[in-house]
């Protein structure tokens, strides 16, 4: 994409429109790294998403590496950092919020890359200057214990709550896929998650900030609204990793199951008990 942006740049081109299959999310995002979009609209996303009736800029970015292992990305500021080939993305790129589970945050003349959730630092994995100079690289805080299983009704309400944020055509097979994982609670060294096959694991240290950040609010709405936020933010996790997956069972299927998948796509239905159970075991700190 950058290249392409660059190639726009140099002939002159000032502007051009997606006109591919699949306009999703994670596109339009991907996009971002190198083009900006029209500022005179409004709802970008949903324009995008709705067959790409938005018009793209080129901004090509410059990419260098720092350090063995580090590569930062940069237009007028620090965009992106990988480290140990895992991203970490600015939240902000044009006044579109990015939900990523990396982030490169700033604090004065710092940047500093974090494993980020609950709107806090999860772990603080590097720290840069503003032109993306490596000042710190804290070494992972170890976790030694051993890898847990989550709790059965993680399962069912993860699979309603992906299904929720997902195209509607995937509901079953994100189900399907789901129902097939082992999930697990352990160290996940350098990041929030980690997929072996059918097996993901979800990070202790997350889990465990997780419970602390609700002991803060008494019981009631309050607590009842952060579990929400908490079960939101692990099936955003497992998220891109479990569409994935349903998108290839489906891909994988006739072409009379694949147009079944799409015209017997269900609208928005109310969350199950399962969904329900999950916030009240969260709620009560022993997720």
């Amino acid at each position: 994409l950058d290249l392409v942006a660059g190639l726009m740049k140099d002939q002159g081109v000032s502007r051009a429109r997606y006109r591919g299959p699949y306009p999703t999310e994670q596109l339009f995002t991907a996009l971002l790294e190198s083009f900006r979009y029209d500022p005179a609209l409004a709802d970008p996303l949903e324009r995008f998403m709705d067959g790409g009736r938005l018009d793209w800029l080129p901004a090509p970015h410059e990419r260098h590496h720092v350090a063995p292992g580090i590569s930062v990305q940069l237009r007028q500021e620090l965009d992106k950092v990988v480290l140990g080939g895992a991203a970490f993305y600015r939240l902000d790129w044009q006044g579109v919020i990015r939900r990523e589970p990396r982030v490169v945050r700033r604090e004065g003349e710092r940047a500093i890359c974090s494993l980020w959730a609950l709107g806090r630092s999860i772990e603080d994995r590097l720290v840069l200057d503003r032109s993306g100079e490596v000042l710190e690289a804290p070494a992972a805080e170890p976790d030694r214990a051993p890898a847990a299983p989550l709790p059965p009704v993680w399962g069912p309400a993860l699979g309603e709550l992906i299904v929720r944020e997902s195209a509607p055509a995937l509901a079953a097979s994100i189900r399907e896929v789901v129902d097939g994982l082992a999930l697990e609670w352990g160290a996940v060294a350098g990041d929030l998650t980690r997929a072996d096959g059918a097996r993901i694991r979800v990070s202790r240290r997350l889990r465990d900030s997780a419970i602390a950040w609700l002991a803060e609010t008494p019981p009631g709405a309050g607590r009842a609204e952060r579990a929400v936020q908490f079960a939101l933010e692990v099936a955003r996790l497992l998220g891109p990793t479990v569409r994935l997956v349903a998108q290839m069972r489906l891909e994988a299927r006739s072409e009379e199951e694949q147009r079944r998948a799409l015209l017997e796509s269900e609208g928005e239905v109310p969350l199950s008990d399962a969904v329900g159970r999950l916030l009240a075991l969260i709620a009560s700190g022993t997720a």
